[in-house]
């Protein structure tokens, strides 16, 4: 019964993946709020975004999550990936340059989010949905039924807004703008490949860290029953 106990707790069915489908419509929201926040205040240098499989992470348990959290800006939690609706982190919408510098101003908790997703220098984003919704720490019945991770190019775990350059917008693009999204810049395919490199790279540390920390588990299993 114990061993019984102890794998329930840490190997958890935990994640689906995002539909195709959905994969785009998210993309398109995405890029659609992007361009329309660069034209409004104006920014120069906001890059398209695209859907990034390399970006998704594997977690196992909501304390994982908060700790993912918490310490990398890139990792959002959203209560849903409903795309009938707006996503949950795409803000609602904006119509005047007083609302774009507004955002910029923003102390509250959903403004700061927002802000976040706006961060000029993201050119990825993935989106994973949780089959076991995770409350909020510190709310009373919030919780979280998905979790997004943005990068790319040049972004890192910085604060929004972080290399944002004003100016007419896609006006300083590094290698253009973008073919769909004409005040947006596009990327480069060496650096989509670098990108792809460097998150490889994370995911494939984080997988070791999880198997060793599996193998202790295992261990300590084996301890308990034997």
């Amino acid at each position: 019964m114990k061993l019984f106990i102890v794998i329930g707790i840490f190997f958890i069915g935990f994640v689906a993946a995002m539909p195709a489908d959905d994969q785009e419509i998210l993309v398109n929201q995405m890029n659609g709020a992007r361009e329309k926040f660069a034209v409004l205040l104006p920014v120069a240098n906001m890059n398209e975004i695209k859907y990034d499989g390399s970006l998704e992470r594997k977690v196992s348990s909501c304390d994982e999550i908060y700790i993912m959290a918490k310490s990398d800006d890139r990792v959002k939690l959203w209560t849903h990936l409903n795309m009938k609706n707006s996503p949950d982190g795409s803000g609602g919408p904006m119509r005047s340059h007083e609302e774009a510098e507004g955002l910029l101003k923003a102390v509250d908790k959903d403004g700061v989010s927002n802000r976040q997703n706006l961060h000029p220098l993201y050119t990825g984003i993935a989106c994973i949905e949780l089959e076991t919704p995770c409350p909020l720490p510190g709310s009373s019945g919030y919780k979280f039924k998905a979790m997004c991770f943005f990068g790319g190019t040049d972004s890192k775990n910085v604060k929004s807004m972080t290399g944002m350059i004003r100016g007419e917008a896609g006006s300083q693009c590094k290698h253009g703008n973008s073919e769909r999204w004409r005040h947006l810049c596009k990327v480069s395919e060496d650096s989509e490949v670098s990108s792809l490199m460097e998150e490889k790279s994370e995911n494939s540390m984080s997988s070791v860290v999880h198997s060793a920390h599996h193998a202790l588990v295992a261990t300590i299993m084996m301890y308990l029953y034997f």
